[in-house]
């Protein structure tokens, strides 16, 4: 989505161990929404599969492009007190084309792994995406299906 759409150079991904953070957080509703369809789905197709959530590392994806993980302090320190925090985002991370966070997954009966992406850009620009994942033959994450939830708006 990032990466063919906008042709990014640099995936940032920002990892909170405070809980979801902002892109999560307010694609919240959009997320809870998809998980009551989709989930109670999965579980009716093979009733004695579980589900369990699991972290999916970033840097296991195979995106093509490098990937950087953030934590709080940068994201503070470039957000903070900074009047325009989203040029020195763009400034410190040339070729990126936002910031993305993503959700704890779920692993599901059919073999996929289901996550969430949500993504910002500016102050009126985010989206999220339910995305299925499966591994490759070197044992990293793949895409096997992405979908909008909510469109992303403006252009940062």
């Amino acid at each position: 989505m990032l990466l063919r759409r906008e042709h990014a150079r640099l995936v940032v991904v920002w990892r909170s161990r405070l809980g979801d953070g902002r892109p999560l957080t307010e694609s919240g509703e959009a997320i809870r929404a998809d998980q009551a369809r989709i989930l109670p789905a999965a579980r009716a197709a093979r009733p004695t599969a579980r589900t369990a959530a699991r972290a999916v590392e970033a840097r296991q994806l195979a995106l093509g492009v490098p990937v950087a993980v953030i934590g709080e302090r940068e994201m503070a320190a470039l957000f903070g007190g900074a009047p325009d925090g989203w040029r020195a985002f763009f400034e410190r991370y040339p070729g990126a084309s936002g910031v993305a966070e993503l959700s704890r997954a779920t692993a599901l009966p059919d073999g996929t792994t289901l996550v969430y992406v949500a993504r910002q850009c500016g102050e009126q620009c985010a989206g999220v995406f339910r995305v299925l994942l499966g591994r490759d033959g070197r044992g990293r994450w793949v895409a096997r299906a992405v979908e909008p939830l909510r469109a992303e708006e403006g252009d940062g």
